[in-house]
């Protein structure tokens, strides 16, 4: 299944995670109990994260999807208050997929502050891309059972997202997402929402392969460079049962984007226009008083619809992971910031 295929099946989960939710709607009192101030929180699994470039072709032609070849990494994870952060420590790559995919480097890395407004940064940089479905698009670009391989092709995403919860009683992404407290009772909320984004595709020649057809002006670019500023909004919510949950959350927005495409044999692009973003993240696992376990899915999208066709670029992340709970802690130096924060 593609990232693309995975995230229209989280948007289902979501779906059924908040109507759930909403179904049991309390107001008298708040739905969860925060962490302990003196609690930090050391968490520790496997990941695989991702970003995939789909290059849609005009009038609903083929769709060409580029992937990076990465393996999984080892995700450590340290959370304080409404503060947290995390490295994704790369693991090998399959080597037998490397002469049928070919090799990439990758550099994965987030922070986000969990509270009433929540704040999430995010730094990606991966070289190295092949065409996921080389055999639909063009199948002589590669010899049989090879993938469509460009070592050249670079992507590089900068963004910020913030998520300001409007029903907090009810419904906490910390609680939710960073175990930050135990949700007592399911409950549901929605969020304004602003995304910034700065990010960036280039490669020494076009990336659709040379001879396919369908892909008109497109099939000649070979760079594009994107600054955009959204507004949205959110819909969450999260189903309990004592410990047990499952959870999710999406927006949607619309955005302003600066956009400059580099073209092979053709003039460039420099132009402005409107275009949209979305943000989804589902997540279940047991959340007891020390251990937790957690599995939860991420996927950011930006997407630009220009020459007749449409560019997505595609952040996934995947985790599964195991949290323990240290108690008795103050960190001073982090108090004030977290107040800033929250």
């Amino acid at each position: 299944m593609s990232l693309k295929g995975l995230a229209k099946a989280l948007g289902a989960l979501i779906l059924l995670s908040a109507s759930a939710a909403w179904s049991d709607v309390k107001l008298e009192q708040a739905k969860w109990d925060k962490a302990g101030d003196d609690e930090v929180k050391v968490t520790l699994g496997p990941q695989v994260s991702s970003y995939q470039i789909d290059i849609q072709s005009p009038n609903d032609g083929p769709e060409a999807q580029f992937m990076p070849n990465v393996g999984s990494k080892t995700y450590l994870g340290i959370s304080y208050r409404n503060l947290g952060a995390s490295l994704g420590l790369s693991n090998p790559v399959d080597e037998s997929t490397v002469d049928q995919k070919g090799e990439s480097s990758a550099t994965d890395f987030h922070l986000r502050f969990y509270g009433k407004r929540t704040y999430e940064f995010s730094y990606q940089s991966y070289k190295g891309y092949y065409l996921d479905n080389t055999e639909a698009i063009n199948a002589g670009s590669a010899p049989v059972g090879i993938k469509y391989q460009r070592s050249d092709i670079s992507t590089r995403n900068i963004s910020f997202v913030m998520h300001w919860n409007l029903r907090e009683d009810d419904y906490s992404l910390g609680v939710a997402f960073g175990q930050d407290g135990h949700q007592k009772e399911s409950g549901w909320s929605y969020f304004a929402s602003a995304m910034i984004s700065d990010n960036k595709m280039t490669g020494d020649s076009p990336f659709i392969p040379a001879g396919t057809s369908g892909f008109d002006r497109l099939a000649d670019l070979q760079e594009l460079d994107r600054q955009m500023a959204g507004l949205g909004g959110a819909i969450g919510g999260i189903w309990a049962r004592g410990p047990w949950y499952v959870t999710g959350v999406a927006a949607l927005g619309v955005a302003w984007q600066k956009v400059y495409g580099k073209f092979a044999t053709s003039g460039n692009l420099d132009e402005s226009f409107m275009g949209y973003f979305s943000d989804a993240k589902v997540g279940a696992g047991y959340n007891g008083e020390r251990h937790v376990w957690d599995l939860q899915l991420h996927s950011d999208n930006t997407t630009t619809d220009f020459l007749g066709g449409t560019v997505d670029a595609i952040q996934m992340e995947m985790r599964l992971t195991y949290s323990y709970r240290f108690q008795n802690v103050d960190l001073p130096m982090l108090n004030t910031l977290s107040l800033v924060l929250d």
